[in-house]
C-alpha cells in the first residue's frame, strides 16, 4: 500500500477513534508516534509531493474540515510536545486558516458591516498568534535559546544559535515570521505586536539567507509587501518590491495569484496608479490554477480576492469613476 493510501487510512482511523470518544487510547502509546509521523509527512510540504489540502479545488469544503484538524493538531501536541515537525504543521494550518478564511473574509465583508469585520480580525489575530507559538515552540525545541537570540542577536549566544541554523530551519523561520506578521496586519495599533516586527523581520531574513527560493519564491513574496509597507526611512523602497515580484513570478513560473496581487495592492493602490493596478489584478485572474496543483487552493482563493478589488476599485481610487477600462 502507498503511503498516501497508508496516510489517509490512519486520519479515517482516527475519526473514528475521536467519534467513539476513545481519544485516550492514543495518549501515552506507540501510535501516537506512527500518527505524528504520518500526519506531519502527509500534510507537510515534502518536495515533490502534492498536498492533499492545498491541492484542493473547493475551499469551503477544506475550510470546513479546517477547525477539526486544527484541534486534532492540538489534542497530539498535548501529549506529543516534543515534535516540532508537528508544532510546525500545527502552526502553519492556525495561520493559513487565519489569512485565508478570516482575514479574507473581513477584507469581502460589507463595509456596512463593520461589527462583523472587527469580529473576523480579532479571531484572526488570536489564531495567528497561536500558530506563531506553535512555530517559535518548534524553533525552541530543534535551537534552545533561539527565543531569547531574538532579543538580543548582537550577544555571542544569540551569533552561535543563527550559525546553528540550516536550510531545514526554513519553514520554521517562515512561518514564525509570517505569523507574527499577519497578527501585525490585523491590528496595526498594538504596540506590542509593532515592537516585534524586527523580530519577525529578522526570521525571514534568516530564511532568506539559507533558502532564498523557498517555496519557489515564497519569501519574495513576503517581501513585496514588506518594502512597500515600510516607510523609506525605515528601509521601505518600491524599488525593492518590485525587484521581488520579478523573482516571486520567475520562481513560481508565472503561476501564483498572490504575488500579482501584492505588488497590484501594495505600489499600485498608495501609488493610485489605477491603470497598473488593472493590469496587475487581470494578469492574477490569468493565472492557471490547474497547473501548480500545491498553490491551487490560494490561487482560487486569492482569485476572488482579485475579482473582488476590480468589482470595487471606488474604495480604493479617490477618482475612480465607472467605465469600462476594467475589462
Amino acid at each position: 500500500m502507498k503511503q498516501g493510501a497508508i496516510n489517509r487510512c490512519i486520519i479515517l482511523l482516527l475519526k473514528g477513534l475521536l467519534v467513539l470518544g476513545v481519544v485516550t487510547m492514543l495518549c501515552g502509546c506507540s501510535i501516537n508516534n506512527i500518527v505524528s509521523n504520518a500526519l506531519s509527512e502527509s500534510l507537510g510540504s515534502s518536495s515533490g509531493s502534492t498536498n492533499p489540502l492545498l491541492s484542493d479545488n473547493d475551499p469551503e469544503l477544506v475550510g470546513d474540515a479546517l477547525p477539526f484538524t486544527l484541534k486534532f493538531f492540538d489534542l497530539l501536541i498535548s501529549s506529543n510536545i516534543d515534535n516540532p515537525p508537528i508544532l510546525l504543521t500545527t502552526g502553519q494550518s492556525y495561520i493559513a486558516y487565519s489569512s485565508v478564511y478570516l482575514q479574507g473574509r473581513a477584507l469581502v465583508t460589507p463595509r456596512t458591516n463593520l461589527d462583523e469585520q472587527d469580529r473576523l480580525l480579532a479571531r484572526a489575530k488570536n489564531l495567528y498568534l497561536r500558530g506563531q507559538r506553535y512555530c517559535m515552540e518548534a524553533l525552541e525545541k530543534r535551537h534552545p535559546g533561539f527565543g531569547e537570540a531574538l532579543f538580543n542577536t548582537e550577544s555571542d549566544e544569540s551569533i552561535a544559535i543563527f550559525e546553528e541554523l540550516t536550510e531545514e530551519d526554513v519553514p520554521y523561520l517562515y512561518w514564525a515570521a509570517l505569523g507574527l506578521l499577519g497578527a501585525f496586519s490585523t491590528d496595526t495599533f498594538d504596540f506590542e505586536l509593532a515592537v516585534g516586527i524586527g523580530r519577525a523581520a529578522k526570521m525571514m531574513d534568516e530564511a532568506f539567507r539559507l533558502d532564498p527560493e523557498y517555496g519557489d519564491g515564497a519569501i519574495h513574496e513576503f517581501y513585496i509587501t514588506y518594502y512597500a509597507a515600510l516607510p523609506e526611512a525605515l528601509g521601505g523602497s518600491v524599488e525593492r518590491a518590485r525587484h521581488h515580484y520579478q523573482e516571486a513570478v520567475r520562481l513560481s513560473s508565472n503561476n501564483s495569484v498572490s504575488a500579482h496581487l501584492a505588488l497590484a495592492t501594495g505600489v499600485a493602490i498608495p501609488a493610485q496608479d489605477i491603470e497598473e493596478f488593472i493590469t496587475l489584478t487581470n494578469k492574477a485572474l490569468a493565472v492557471d490554477v490547474n497547473v501548480d496543483l500545491n498553490r491551487r487552493l490560494l490561487n482560487i482563493v486569492k482569485k476572488r480576492e482579485a475579482q473582488w478589488y476590480l468589482e470595487n476599485l471606488d474604495h480604493f481610487f479617490i477618482d475612480y469613476e465607472s467605465t469600462d477600462e476594467v475589462n
